[in-house]
């Protein structure tokens, strides 16, 4: 393998890491300065500067207790809760940076094993993601506006790429109001300056969405061709308590069932304009969203005829029961005969559950046994991987199986 050398200008440093783009923390802190020079005046500049929170006097810590002065008012009560706040916010930060500064010196080879020890709360993981976050944003692309956990979601992307999803955070809803190239250009001074009254930020998974979608390349072309077997897999839409912590829109977009109805190709043509008159529609639903499922398939053009489960053998979440299965719904439009006795198959798919929403690859088999002759054109819809004998179509395709 070559030798790489530092990416600072003026440094030829030859890297040891095969990732690293620069050789120290202090050549990337260089490097961002020299690409991102301050802006404003030096008071300008100071005003950006909070005060860091300091333990209000008279409050004593202790290892299992805290301390008040009988005498403490208010303002001093608000400032130790914002200390407190602040340090546990700031501890996924500090442990990154003092465990990526120790892994820059190359000879204390029991550094994780020993941060193990005095963090047994954590495990390896947790902290090796503390450390790649710490290493992938400089101190001075770092906002406290910002949560560590809104850092970690920019960390993956370039440098301005970064400072723009950072500014956008920070801008919570207002950020709308602003075009990229005005949202880049500003100045944190002009973000702190344009931030809602509320103070409120994005949340990290808003943040998530948002990043998510930009990157998101358009679903490609359909062909001219109409299809006779539809399989399609909606985004559905699903309304949460606010205590519900897993929802799809930390995963991927999701329509409400207006929209999946209108859905149309990347002309803008309806979708159901690729439908052969004579088709039959495989239709994966949720138990909560039975309902809709069979709304789809009538405003679709498609009549029920029956159902099927996939057991996923892993117990999931819900509300009334813990999912273990999930249905998907059989329609026929115009006339499109059941399968042969022969190639009848059996209700349920046990397989085991994968990533979330990842369908289980024995639907395709199941559909590909049940209509095995020749001439069949098979489209799936939102689909995610490419698949042989099969037309794909979504905005999340990949060729990866």
């Amino acid at each position: 393998m070559s030798k790489r050398s530092c990416a600072r200008q003026g440094c030829e440093k030859v890297l040891e890491r095969e990732n690293a783009e620069y050789c120290s923390e202090g050549c990337r802190n260089k490097a961002y300065r020299m690409e991102h020079p301050r802006r404003g005046t030096k008071e300008e500049q100071n005003a950006l500067t909070k005060v860091h929170i300091q333990l209000p006097v008279g409050v004593v810590l202790r290892p299992t207790e805290l301390i008040l002065p009988d005498d403490i008012g208010w303002e001093n009560f608000c400032e130790l809760l914002a200390f407190l706040a602040q340090i546990r916010e700031s501890n996924s930060w500090w442990i990154g940076d003092a465990l990526f500064k120790g892994e820059m010196r190359g000879d204390w080879g029991e550094m994780y094993s020993q941060a193990l020890t005095v963090f047994p709360d954590y495990d390896i993981s947790t902290i090796q993601n503390f450390v790649w976050v710490s290493s992938m944003i400089p101190s001075s692309r770092r906002r406290e506006e910002c949560s560590w956990g809104h850092h970690r979601e920019v960390a993956p992307l370039k440098s301005d790429e970064q400072e723009y999803w950072l500014k956008v955070t920070a801008l919570a809803e207002n950020w709308r109001n602003y075009s990229t190239e005005e949202i880049t250009t500003m100045s944190w001074g002009d973000i702190v300056n344009n931030r809602p009254d509320s103070g409120k930020i994005l949340s990290r998974s808003e943040l998530r969405r948002l990043i998510r979608q930009s990157q998101r390349k358009p679903p490609p072309d359909l062909p001219e061709d109409k299809f006779n077997i539809i399989l399609v897999d909606p985004p559905w839409h699903y309304e949460y308590s606010p205590r519900f912590v897993s929802r799809p829109e930390e995963h991927y977009d999701t329509l409400e069932l207006e929209e999946i109805i209108a859905l149309t190709d990347s002309k803008g043509e309806p979708i159901t304009e690729k439908f052969a008159d004579n088709s039959v529609l495989f239709l994966w639903a949720t138990a909560p969203k039975m309902p809709d499922a069979f709304k789809l398939m009538e405003a679709w053009g498609f009549e029920y005829k029956t159902h099927g489960a996939w057991n996923k053998v892993i117990l999931g979440m819900g509300y009334w029961l813990r999912g273990q299965h999930e249905p998907f719904l059989i329609g026929v439009r115009g006339e499109f005969s059941p399968p042969k006795e022969e190639n009848r198959q059996e209700s349920v798919i046990v397989e085991k559950r994968q990533g979330h929403s990842v369908k289980p690859d024995a639907i395709y088999t199941l559909i590909e046994r049940s209509f095995p002759e020749e001439g069949h054109k098979r489209l799936d819809i939102f689909a995610r991987q490419e698949r042989e004998g099969w037309t794909c179509w979504g905005n999340e395709l990949t060729n990866d199986r």
